[in-house]
């Protein structure tokens, strides 16, 4: 897996043209499209974005990617109220807040992004997952695509795959990869998690987020936790945070039943559970 991008991305399919001769790497960058479907304590949706060059990938949400653009297009003609934001918005705000940079900062390391608020950013570094694919019999055509199917576990959730080979690229949604083809979709045994490749073509560029001087640095494990107390328990969370006692105002306007905590469920899990 130290070799994830480094393998060369001319994809030798009619469907992805080959560069010409002379041609660099960076002009054989990749965008990947999925949907995407999840389930943390409620069922959602989100469009994903894979951008793949020569080194580096990004997985990020094509929603959070929009919304993103409409706030500074906005902020730079001036005179926004918080009103006209969000009816701009409105199309664009349920994506996921986070991204993935595979092989960086370095070659066989993953970077994980939340921005959580625009001032508070969560940032770790951990090493890329060391996959233990089973190859399965099976195959299937996705987007035009021949597929092979595999399946792994990874951090508390088996993933059934479909891979191909005619994209010879060590890359996938969210934090899987290691295969020897792009893998253009994923299902989480039991239906919480999946995502599906709905096209794959050429770009110009990969996206890179620009640099934040509010990252707050965090392990894998931190974050997690982290995650944890907010979703698990978000009247607690809110009053940990804010030194205002919500729980009173909680049960005032929503009776007792605003303090149970909920259970979540995580697209992979940190410590013991």
């Amino acid at each position: 897996m130290n070799t994830i991008l480094a393998t060369a991305i001319l994809v030798s399919t009619a469907l992805i043209p080959i560069p010409a001769k002379g041609q660099t790497a960076r002009n054989t960058t990749i965008n990947v499209s999925y949907t995407e479907r999840y389930y943390t304590v409620t069922t959602q949706t989100d469009r994903m974005a894979l951008d793949i060059d020569e080194h580096t990938s990004h997985f990020y949400s094509e929603n959070m990617k929009r919304e993103k653009e409409i706030i500074d297009s906005l902020n730079n003609a001036g005179n926004v109220s918080i009103e006209s934001l969000n009816t701009a918005t409105s199309s664009c705000t349920n994506g996921q807040s986070w991204h993935i940079y595979k092989g960086m900062p370095k070659n066989g390391e993953l970077t994980f992004i939340d921005e959580f608020t625009p001032d508070e950013v969560y940032r770790y570094v951990e090493d890329m997952p060391q996959i233990k694919w089973n190859l399965l019999e099976g195959d299937t055509v996705i987007i035009g695509y021949r597929c092979q199917k595999a399946v792994a576990k990874l951090r508390g959730r088996q993933w059934t795959v479909w891979y191909s080979p005619d994209i010879p690229i060590q890359d996938g949604p969210w934090k899987l990869c290691g295969l020897p083809g792009l893998i253009l979709k994923a299902e989480e045994s039991e239906g919480l998690y999946t995502f599906e490749c709905i096209g794959v073509e050429r770009t110009d560029d990969i996206w890179i987020l620009p640099k934040s001087t509010a990252y707050t640095d965090c392990t894998a494990t931190e974050y997690y936790k982290f995650m944890r107390r907010r979703l698990e328990d978000p009247i607690g969370f809110l009053t940990q945070r804010s030194g205002t006692d919500f729980k009173k105002i909680a049960v005032k306007t929503y009776g007792a039943n605003a303090l149970q905590k909920t259970k979540a469920e995580f697209i992979e899990y940190y410590g013991k559970e």
